[in-house]
């Protein structure tokens, strides 16, 4: 989930993109979330969609049967579509449209059994309750600088494709603590970010001031921060975070959401988006990219960008803010392991699993569970980019376990939404090459999404159609893998970071 800043030139993506990143693109199961009603306006636009009636086994049925009277209507999963999800969609649609029509297509593909053939007649899949499919997991011993990364359906069971670790944040000073799990690990970006509404009452996290007033009087700071699928509007405030065995002591976080006292009135700079917390099923934002802080330079001086907020009781104005005080990537501040991660996920099969887990090691070459061993180092431009060429195209490159599926553009691929859904299997390569060094051909198999079965957590889907400006390898990259990420300027056996090293 790379973030999005204006000027901030390590970033670069325009403002303007509007790919969904952590977007539930499959429903995993039934939910009221998805009903007819929530999501009439998108079938008042798409006539191609028809209602039909469930069309899977009793026992499903019965499941559907049930959900409605749970939700007071029928869910959007027990309806299934006349059209194929592997038919192109209309390019002349807005993008906006044809993300919302992913979601649609895809609930009736996995939630239910609904049907995927262009006749309209039913595919069935198992149902959770048949599936032995054996969990995956990546065996390494427990460590001080071990986490276990999960991924799972999130709590509100929209997540799919999504990495979850646990973070335990204590107030200075204290032993008030508190772990908060289904925190999103992001390689996107830097910072700890948890939701309001997963803190505890009485968790005093102190805030994070400047000097305002004449007088003297101490300000709190607000932060609005972008991503690709919204912003995240809350208090910047201190805490000792906890990895694994880890600490780093008094780090700015911020607590998004967090509409109290002087941070009740978002400011004008994050009217722009959505709130981020409407498309993210999670409760935080663990952000380990290859910056020591979200912002940097670029938020210091006399023209800062509109990201740190002085806030009053009367509103919020944009402020200058040192690194001291911005949010920190708490890897770099720990004691020991600072110096980048390790993320190991195991090979995912074809059609998916029903259970991922995988380990985030804290440092790179620090102990023996995080060694580059024969790992090729891809150093970043000064933008943060690598380049990634596709049939001959090249692009801006990035590797982000924020994003949910790999993201590049292709024309050829049948679309079904945002998402690229070919008729089976394909095999695809993409050469990736730093900012000095020989390319490397990455090759990965995409399937589609819409032939995964009930309950599958993690699958190799890619997406972004022919408009994609950019190449953003996702978390099915990741899959079978062991990448390093550095952080800017710290030591590693490679030499000083920032980069990847796969």
């Amino acid at each position: 989930m790379r973030t999005l800043q204006v000027g901030l030139n390590w970033i670069g993506l325009p403002r303007q993109v509007t790919e969904s990143r952590l977007r539930p693109h499959i429903v995993p199961r039934l939910s009221c979330w998805h009903t007819a009603s929530a999501l009439q306006p998108v079938i008042a636009e798409a006539p191609a969609l028809t209602r039909a009636t469930h069309g899977g086994t009793p026992a499903q049925k019965n499941e559907c049967d049930a959900a409605s009277t749970r939700c007071g209507r029928r869910p959007m999963a027990c309806t299934r579509s006349a059209i194929s999800p592997r038919k192109r969609a209309p390019r002349a649609r807005p993008l906006e449209f044809r993300r919302a029509l992913a979601i649609v297509v895809l609930a009736v593909q996995v939630a239910c059994g609904g049907g995927g053939a262009q006749d309209g007649t039913a595919t069935v899949q198992p149902r959770l309750a048949s599936d032995t499919r054996p969990p995956i997991a990546v065996g390494l011993a427990p460590a001080s600088n071990v986490l276990p990364i999960h991924l799972d359906h999130g709590p509100r069971g929209e997540a799919f494709n999504v990495p979850f670790v646990s973070v335990t944040i204590c107030v200075p000073g204290t032993h008030e603590c508190q772990t908060i799990d289904h925190v999103v690990l992001d390689t996107g970006s830097s910072g700890l970010r948890i939701a309001a509404s997963a803190l505890r009452k009485g968790l005093a996290l102190p805030p994070v001031t400047i000097t305002g007033d004449a007088a003297g009087a101490d300000v709190p700071v607000g932060q609005c921060m972008q991503f690709a699928s919204g912003h995240t509007w809350g208090s910047v405030r201190r805490a000792n975070v906890q990895l694994g065995g880890q600490q780093g002591e008094a780090l700015a976080i911020q607590v998004f959401d967090d509409f109290t006292g002087p941070y009740a009135t978002a400011p004008a700079a994050c009217s722009s988006s959505v709130a981020l917390s409407r498309v993210l099923d999670a409760n935080g934002i663990l952000g380990v990219g290859l910056r020591r802080h979200d912002c940097g330079g670029s938020c210091e001086g006399e023209t800062p960008l509109p990201i740190y907020f002085g806030c009053v009781e009367g509103g919020c104005t944009a402020t200058a803010l040192a690194r001291s005080a911005q949010v920190a990537n708490p890897v770099a501040a720990l004691a020991a392991h600072n110096n980048g991660v390790s993320i190991q996920m195991p090979e995912v099969p074809l059609g998916g699993a029903r259970s991922i887990t995988g380990v985030l090691v804290l440092g790179i070459a620090t102990a023996t569970n995080n060694q580059l061993g024969a790992a090729r180092v891809f150093a970043p431009d000064d933008a943060g980019f690598l380049r990634a060429t596709y049939k001959g195209a090249t692009y801006l490159s990035f590797l982000d376990t924020g994003t949910n599926s790999v993201r590049f553009p292709d024309p050829e691929l049948p679309e079904c939404g945002s998402l690229y859904c070919p008729d089976q299997p394909t095999p695809l390569s993409i050469s990736v090459t730093a900012a000095e060094g020989q390319p490397q051909t990455i090759d990965f198999t995409l399937e589609s999404p819409a032939s995964l079965r009930v309950g599958t957590v993690g699958a190799r889907i890619g997406g972004g159609g022919p408009a994609t400006p950019h190449v953003n390898f996702g978390l099915p990259f990741f899959f079978g893998r062991t990448v390093h990420v550095a952080i800017a300027g710290a030591p590693t056996q490679a030499g000083e970071g920032p980069y990847w090293a796969f």
